[in-house]
């Protein structure tokens, strides 16, 4: 008899299952995820912050002085300074905001702008309309000039001074105090 007559058939393994998955593959899903999560949370948190600033500008961009109503650029210069107060209260502690008027917003204005656009010119616009808040002005052209450049300033000023670590500064006590408020630490001194 031939001996290799009697050999059986070779057996294949069974097929190696994908399933249940590996603990290093379960640990990269799991880390996958939470990567997700983080982005979509911090792009979330962003488009929040972001959405006022927007909504503040596009508001700015509907503002545009009647050329034939003196009446309706005083208006417009007064929206303007509305709505950076409105601005303001969103994203700064409303308590320091909320009591601000005339120079001492103003001068927080000032503050709030990064140090290097601190310019007087920026500053004498402001002044000039938060003194003819309350006035009527005497020429339609001038009052027009000073609505677009107040318009400018106001732009300007909410998308340079709106900035997660502009806020996170001056939320944490890094700044000057505005005139009018009381230094708490002279204060209990």
């Amino acid at each position: 008899m031939d001996p290799l007559s009697q050999l059986k058939d070779i057996h294949l393994p069974e097929p190696v299952s994908q399933y249940p998955l590996a603990h290093g593959w379960w640990l990269l899903l799991a880390m996958l995820i939470i990567i997700l999560a983080v982005i979509v949370h911090k792009w979330l948190k962003a488009r929040r912050f972001n959405m006022a600033k927007k909504q503040a500008l596009s508001q700015l961009n509907l503002i545009q002085p009647n050329q034939n109503q003196q009446n309706n650029t005083q208006l417009s210069q007064t929206e303007i300074l509305s709505l950076l107060k409105w601005c303001c209260l969103q994203y700064f502690p409303r308590q320091q905001v909320a009591k601000l008027h005339g120079q001492a917003f103003a001068e927080f204005l000032t503050l709030t702008l990064p140090a290097k656009l601190q310019q007087a010119d920026y500053i004498a616009v402001l002044s000039q309309a938060l003194r003819n808040q309350y006035q009527a002005l005497n020429s339609e052209h001038s009052a027009s000039q000073e609505t677009q450049a107040l318009a400018n300033a106001a732009s300007s000023w909410i998308k340079t001074a709106i900035t997660a670590k502009n806020i996170q500064t001056f939320n944490t006590g890094i700044r000057q105090p505005v005139q009018g408020e009381a230094n708490t630490e002279e204060v209990h001194s």
